[in-house]
This record gives structure tokens, sequence and C-alpha cells, in this order.
């Protein structure tokens, strides 16, 4: 008898079956079956399952369309593993994901239920940012702390032992046809403990064809009589105001919404049961996971309650910040800022640029980002050049983004780097909109810009690209010379947006020790946070010209070179020739 059994329900899933299969079958761990309820697919599901020749495959056929509740009642019935992973048709499974839960399934036998992080990823298997989804808790006490509000632990990531499940508690409520996950492990928890690993054992697919992106608010009763029972159990509280109840509710339809009509009782009614959980549990008084998951509600609330009530959401974000203050990495100080100011007028603007982009084709493995190619650009950019080139030359799709394409940027740059125009009129944080646009067509896992005002529009960009997109400026002067050429008002605000927005960057290189000394003082940045790499500058093509004849006369006498050259560069202000 196999000591798991991967359960697995599927209906008309044929386009992410087959990847989510394999994920399974590629699982370090082997005691397993896999048990496959096909709950009369209508397309060609059953073709494909027969396909499959492995052993440890298990295929029940229901006759008629019952379900996902059901369907996997029916397979706890059949299963014989005394553990049972529960796995989705369009998820996929990291090849550790059994032997690290089967082994802390062993190694902690009061635990009933565990679970895991997980990587939402869209449709096309791309990453997709979080959101507002948070983070699910590791301990017993912080998830019972999020299923007073919510459920955190995502369904297909759950091991669970079958005899609490089953042969206990009789399985998932059929009256669910959505949100069965969270009633059931909130049943488990008011008996038993639960935990999660805190690694991403997970891909998680978020599509609009799966469950989680349908509308449950036609299970919103039941679910208010889950979120009822947690309370009661939890904060020992045997009546809880229907009012109040009605306060979470509001809370979760918003996050569909996008608006909250009463935002100041929920807000109160938050400071009141984390003091009520505090007492119930003291060790949530010192939990770092309880603190993050208040300021994440916290900090939902402030973002949903922008339009109906300004001051509450001032208040609510405050909160946010005091509680744990990486939430501002969620949503920044400027964005929401922004939101505040702008309200809906902006909310619009966001999503419409969203809507009005099309996913790209091919998506690169690295985008280098500038403001422009001159005719005879400087040092900055022929680094972004060499660069772009050199990650084209070892047979990586690679983008060199300009806002505006001028110059001879086609005839420098090798033949697989994609020069993309933005054909954007507007300058520094003015391209902002066009930079956002680029993001949402091809999701570049890393962009990499240099000169400071690109720098800024990247940074910003991180946190509204709307996926993890990881952002490496390059700073390749000191702070004082990169603002000279600018105007006063420049020179003033300039040094100040680089000092609050630089330190969000993934990475910053400085092209020098005394670059990367200079933009740690003025910046405040901690110098083990910048990286020191030269400029890549000798090529093949330089090494080419060093060996042309000289025919000018000022460097064919040597006597005239040493007596006369002080320095090297354009004659431009930046480059402060001692002349």
């Amino acid at each position: 008898m196999p000591e798991v059994t991967v359960l697995l329900a599927t209906y008309n899933n044929r386009a992410f079956l087959r990847a989510a299969l394999d994920s399974i079958l590629a699982q370090t761990y082997r005691d397993f079956e896999l048990l496959i309820i096909n709950d009369a697919a209508t397309d060609d599901t059953a073709d494909m399952l027969v396909s499959y020749s492995d052993p440890r495959m298990r295929i029940v056929e229901n006759s008629a369309n019952i379900g996902l509740t059901r369907s996997l009642n029916r397979g706890l019935a059949l299963a014989q593993g005394h553990l049972i992973a529960r796995h989705d048709a369009d998820d996929i499974a990291h090849p550790e994901r059994l032997a690290r839960q089967v082994a802390f399934l062993h190694a902690h036998p009061a635990v009933a239920l565990l679970g895991s992080r997980v990587r939402l990823i869209d449709a096309q298997g791309r990453p997709l940012a979080g959101s507002f989804k948070a983070s699910t808790a590791t301990s017993n006490t912080g998830l019972r702390w999020q299923l007073l509000f919510e459920n955190t632990l995502v369904h297909p990531s759950a091991m669970f032992r079958r005899s609490v499940v089953w042969d206990e508690l009789g399985g998932y409520d059929e009256r669910f046809r959505q949100g069965q996950d969270y009633e059931l492990w909130s049943r488990i928890a008011r008996r038993y403990e639960l935990r999660a690993l805190p690694d991403v054992l997970l891909d998680f697919r978020k599509s609009s064809g799966s469950v989680t992106a349908r509308n449950l608010h036609p299970v919103a009763p039941l679910l208010r009589e889950v979120i009822n029972a947690n309370i009661n159990h939890f904060l020992n509280i045997p009546a809880f105001p229907e009012p109040w109840l009605k306060l979470i509710e509001d809370f979760r339809q918003a996050q569909s919404s996008g608006r909250m009509e009463r935002p100041t009782r929920f807000v109160a009614l938050l400071r009141w049961l984390f003091e009520r959980f505090t007492a119930t549990h003291p060790d949530a008084a010192t939990s770092a996971e309880v603190h993050a998951y208040l300021a994440d509600l916290y900090a939902r609330t402030a973002y949903y309650s922008i339009t109906a009530d300004r001051g509450t959401s001032l208040q609510a974000y405050r909160q946010a910040l005091c509680h744990d203050p990486t939430v501002a990495r969620r949503i920044p100080i400027w964005k929401y800022g922004g939101l505040w100011l702008g309200g809906d007028a902006v909310r619009r603007t966001y999503q419409r640029l969203r809507r009005t982009s099309t996913p790209a084709p091919v998506t690169p493995a690295i985008t280098l980002y500038l403001p422009s190619l001159v005719e005879r650009y400087g040092g900055a950019e022929r680094v972004m050049v060499h660069l772009a080139n050199g990650v084209a030359q070892r047979g990586l799709p690679v983008d060199l983004v300009l806002i505006q394409a001028t110059g001879q940027v086609h005839h420098d740059t090798a033949p697989g780097v994609r020069v993309v125009n933005l054909q954007w009129r507007g300058r520094g944080l003015l391209a902002l909109p066009a930079l956002l646009r680029y993001l949402w067509q091809t999701r570049p896992p890393v962009l990499m810009s240099a000169l400071p005002p690109a720098n800024l529009v990247a940074v910003v960009a991180r946190y509204l690209a709307g996926y993890p997109l990881r952002v490496v400026i390059q700073q390749h002067n000191t702070i004082a010379v990169s603002v000279w050429s600018g105007r006063r008002l420049t020179r003033a605000v300039l040094p100040l947006l680089m000092r609050w927005l630089y330190p969000q960057a993934d990475g910053i290189v400085a092209v020098s020790q005394g670059v990367a000394d200079d933009t740690a003082a003025v910046l405040h940045i901690a110098p083990n946070r910048i990286r020191v790499i030269y400029n890549p500058t000798i090529t093949p093509e330089l090494i080419e010209h060093s060996h042309a004849p000289l025919d000018d006369p000022w460097l064919t006498a040597p006597e005239r070179l040493f007596r006369w050259c002080s320095a090297w560069g354009d004659w431009c202000p930046t480059k402060t020739l001692p002349i």
C-alpha cells in the first residue's frame, strides 16, 4: 500500500493537465499513488489520461458531473495512502514537494494539516506578483489568526492525514461548491495543529477558468458560518455580533470590487480582534507572522477605502506601517499617495493602460533600459550596448528599450539584440507609462537601467509591473556630477528622489570604487548594497582599433603626447577636464 495518495479531480482542464500530472510523476519521493477523478469531462481528458502507462496512476471516471467537492470526497473514500496530498489539474508541484511534506509530518505527529508557500503563475506559466494575497503563515498561531478572515493555505499545496479528515471529520462539506478547503481547514484547526513549510513548493496557476478566479458571493452565507465558528472557537466568544460578521464579509468582497464603504468600523474591529486574539494566544503578541498579517489587513483596508474615506484610509495605512514597515514594499508611500490624491481617476488610468497592453510573443531574459541613444552617445550608453551584445552572443534573448531610438543604435547592436523604440516624447518620470506598457507586454524577469532619471523610472515601475520584476540600476558617476547638467529645480529634487528610491532596487552597480563610496555617502545607502563592476569597454572591436596605424601628427610625436595631453574625453562640463 502506498504511503501517500495524491488526489486530483479534473473537469475540462486538458490545456494544463499534462504539466500537472508530469510534475507529480517527477517527484523525488516515490511511494505514492496518483488518484485521478475525471468528473465527466467533455473534452479529450479521458484520451489523454489513458496515454499514460505509469503504474502509480489510478483513474476513476464519474458517470456524471458531480462537482469538485463531491469528487474529492469520492477520492478520499478510495484513497489507499494514509497521507493525502491535494493537487489541482492546472498547478505544478516542485520536485521536492512530497518528500519535504512527508518528512515533516513524520517528525511532527501532532500536525494534521501541512501546507507550503506557493508561487503565482498565469495561464502561460509566467510568474505573477502576489498583489494583495497575503503570504501563508507557517506557525499554528499564525494560521489560526489568518483563518479568522480568509484562507491563505492554498488548497493544492496541502497534505493531511486521512484518518483525521476522512475517518474523523467525514471529508469535505458538500454544501460548499467553492471555498470547501477553507471550511475543512477551519474544522481541522479547531482540533489539531496546522503548519506550513516556508519554502515555495508549488506553482499556483491563476487563470479565468480556475476555481479561485470565480466569484465566491453565492457561498457567502456559508463562509460567514465558518468565520463565525472560527471566532467563537479561537477567541472564546460564544456569540459574535452579526453586524461585525457583516464587516468582515464586506472586507472580503472588497477584494473583488476594489471598494470598501465602511472602513472606520472595520479598522476598529481589527484593533479589537487583535487584542482579543493576543489574550487567548499569548505568543501572538510577539509573533512576526501575526503582526505582518495584521499590517496586510490594514494596508488592504487603506487601499480599498481611499475613495470612500480618505481620513480612515490614511489612518489604516499608518497602522500598517507601525505593525510591519515592510508593507511599504507592497504599497509604496508614493503609490499610496498618488491614489490618495487622485482616487479613482488614477486607478482607472492604470487599468486602462493594462487593458491596452497585448502580450509579446517572446519574453527577453533581460531588458536594458535607457532614455535614448543620440548620434554620439556617451560612456553609459555605450556600456549598455556592449552588455546587450554580450548577452545576445550567449544565446539569450535581450531587449534594448529606448524612449526614443535615434542615431546609430541599429548599426552598433548585435543581431540578437531587439531594439524597442517606445516612441515616447516624455522624459524622466514622464516616461513611466511607456515603460509600464512595455513591461506588461513582455514581462521580462530582469530590468537593468543606467543614468539617474532612467533608474528612478525603473524602480517605480518595479512596484507597478504586477509581477515579480527584479531591477538593477547602474551609477556611472558621482551624484553631484550626475545632476550637474539639470535645471536648478532638478538639481534640488533629483538627489532627494535618488535617496528615496535607489535603496528599493534589487541591485545597485557602480562603475568604480570612488563612485560606490560617493553614492553610499550621499544617498545614505549601506556600502554592502553597492557592487563595483568596472565598465565592460574592452571589446574585440576596441582591440582591433588599437592596432590601427596612427596618422595624426599630435599622436605620432611621443614627446608632444606627454607634454600636451592631460586628459581624454568629451569636451563637456560633466567630464570636469582640468584645462
